[in-house]
């Protein structure tokens, strides 16, 4: 940039001195073309133009001088448009706002104060009286003369308790029966599991055949849950039967 600065500066210069050259050319031109006369002599009379129009001479205009330009220094890599100043703008310097968290103190939740249930201390078991005795019967209901039933019994003990033994029969008419495994009987906190042998019964009237029995000892008034299956899976009077079952309670008393 500053050289060519340099470069326009010399040719205004070398322009200005042309055209000074130029103007004294012209002013020498005209002088000469006066004669060169003496000015000591009278001037000659005036002689009128034949033409109404007044002499007129040949204007000399002369170049408009123009200053040298400085050179500027400026850096190279800055463009300014002619005439206007470069606007030195400054970005705004925005701070990002500041936001506090909000303060959120947890809830204080006191834990709830539970009292334990009062409950009355259990009162002794009555004891069963000494002539204490039952027997019931529990049965499965297939629809058919194939079913199972228990027979439970008790008797009073001489501490007041009761013996309780469950007995688990099969009932049918004519059968035809393998071996069967998983015979299940529970009576309260007791189970035995068992076998029951195999079957051919070709008269036709009923029949019962004891499977197994559980016993167990409870107080008099206890309740106690009962449950018997016997695994069949098979037809029979063309109904068919895939488990025998009995679930029930029983109360002593």
């Amino acid at each position: 940039m500053k050289i060519k600065t340099l470069v326009r500066i010399i040719i205004v210069l070398l322009i200005i001195l042309i055209a000074s050259l130029v103007l004294t050319l012209i002013l020498l031109d005209k002088r000469d073309a006066s004669g060169g006369a003496d000015t000591t002599k009278a001037d000659p009379p005036a002689v009128e133009s034949e033409s109404d129009d007044p002499a007129t001479e040949p204007s000399a205009t002369l170049p408009e001088a123009t200053e040298p330009t400085e050179p500027t220094d400026s850096d190279p890599s800055v463009t300014t448009p002619s005439g206007s100043e470069p606007s030195q703008s400054t970005p705004a310097e925005t701070k990002p706002s500041e936001t506090k968290p909000s303060e959120t103190k947890p809830s204080e939740t006191k834990p709830s104060e539970t009292k334990p249930a009062e409950t009355d201390p259990s009162t002794p078991s009555t004891p069963a009286p000494g002539d204490y005795a039952f027997e019931r019967s529990f049965s499965s209901d297939t629809g058919t003369r194939l079913n199972i039933h228990v027979v439970c019994q008790g008797t009073a003990l001489s501490d007041g308790t009761v013996r309780v033994t469950a007995s688990l029969y099969l009932d049918y008419y004519s059968l035809g029966l393998g071996g069967r495994n998983g015979c299940r009987l529970t009576l309260g906190d007791k189970t035995a599991t068992f076998s029951s042998p195999a079957i051919s019964e070709e008269e036709n009237h009923a029949h019962s055949q004891l499977i197994g029995q559980v016993e167990t000892v409870c107080k008099y008034g206890e309740t106690l849950s009962l449950y018997a299956r016997f695994p069949f899976r098979g037809t029979y009077s063309d109904v068919e039967i895939e488990n025998m079952e009995i679930n029930e309670t029983l109360v002593i008393r």
